[in-house]
Order: structure tokens, then sequence, then C-alpha cells
């Protein structure tokens, strides 16, 4: 981020800036919802995002908060669960390859003369 000229606090900033417009206009969906089918309730939202310069999301996260609009938190609930389950997942992956790593480190490190141990003077 800061090589992209956007300093970090910015970018934090702008993240906040974002997530409160993206409560607003499910808030001002919510609003007008009642007495809406579900392709009403989306085309609502889908406008309150881009009145506010937000980026309307894929189809199943926009399903979701169509459905968590409606007061159905289940699947904006699953989609969460399986970012996070996908999140613990590659840190497992990570954290693997990174033992793996420092293990092929220490391993050469021991194969390499006069790394470890003091030459002895005699």
């Amino acid at each position: 981020m800061a090589e992209a000229g956007e300093e970090p606090r910015d970018a934090f900033s702008q993240a906040e800036e974002r997530r409160r417009k993206r409560k607003e206009a499910l808030n001002a969906a919510r609003t007008r919802a009642a007495g809406q089918n579900r392709e009403e309730i989306r085309a609502s939202y889908t406008a309150e995002l881009r009145a506010r310069g937000l980026r309307v999301p894929a189809g199943p996260v926009i399903d979701a908060e169509v459905a968590r609009i409606t007061g159905n938190p289940l699947p904006a609930l699953l989609l969460a669960g399986k970012d996070l389950a996908s999140i613990g997942k590659e840190l497992h992956r990570f954290s693997k390859k990174l033992l793996t790593q420092a293990a092929d480190m220490a391993a050469s490190d021991e194969e390499q003369p006069g790394k470890g141990r003091p030459a002895d003077p005699d």
C-alpha cells in the first residue's frame, strides 16, 4: 500500500468509510423493503450501493445481503464462515511451508563447514 503512494492510515480510513456507506445502503434498502419481492429489494440495494460509489458484490454475496435485508441472516453467516474456514486453511498451508523452509535452512547451516562450531586453534 505504501509503495502505491497510499499511507496505511489512509487505506484504513477508506475501508472504514466504505464499510459505513455499505451499512447505510443496507439500512436504506431495508427501510424500503416492505412489500417488495427479492428482485425489487436487490434492485433497490444495488441502486443504493451505486449511489454511494460502492462496487456491487458478486452473485452469492448480493444474494446473501438481500436475504439479510429480508430478515434472514443465515446466508451471510454461512458465507462468512466459509471465508473464515478458507483463511484458516491458507494459514495452515503457510505455516507448514514456513516450518519446512526453516528446517531446510537449519539443515543447510549444519552442513556448511565453519558454521555452528568455532574452528579449533590447535
